[in-house]
């Protein structure tokens, strides 16, 4: 089995739309030679920040940097069960792509995506 992951970070107020982007292709993911499953995984922006202004001082808090400025979109991981990297590949060269055009704007230019493996399970 392999693990592809993909993460991205959509910009503020776009969350919903990347969203709903992933979700709706699930169908897809299912009728996919290979696909075993998949998670798609979005931040909180703030929730971690939130919860540690609450349990520590201003001077512990001090001691750590503040996010880079506009880094507060949403950040997603996509995380994907395939067969094999080939049945992954086969897929998305298959796929009509003509959606991926209303994906776009909505991201910040930093992304990944790449085949892992799990340490966890051996």
């Amino acid at each position: 089995m392999d693990t592809f992951v993909v993460t991205m970070t959509a910009k503020p107020g776009s969350d919903a739309k990347v969203a709903d982007f992933y979700l709706k292709q699930q169908s897809q993911y299912e009728a996919a030679k290979g696909f075993r499953g998949r998670q798609v995984l979005m931040s909180r922006p703030g929730t971690m920040a939130d919860i540690l202004r609450q349990h520590m001082t201003p001077e512990e808090m001090a001691k750590h940097p503040e996010p880079p400025a506009g880094s507060q979109g949403a950040h997603f991981v996509v995380i994907e069960q395939w067969d094999s990297a080939e049945d992954r590949m086969a897929w998305s060269m298959a796929r009509d792509k003509t959606a991926d055009r209303e994906l776009f704007p909505h991201l910040l230019p930093a992304h990944t995506h790449e085949f892992y493996d799990d340490l966890t399970a051996k």
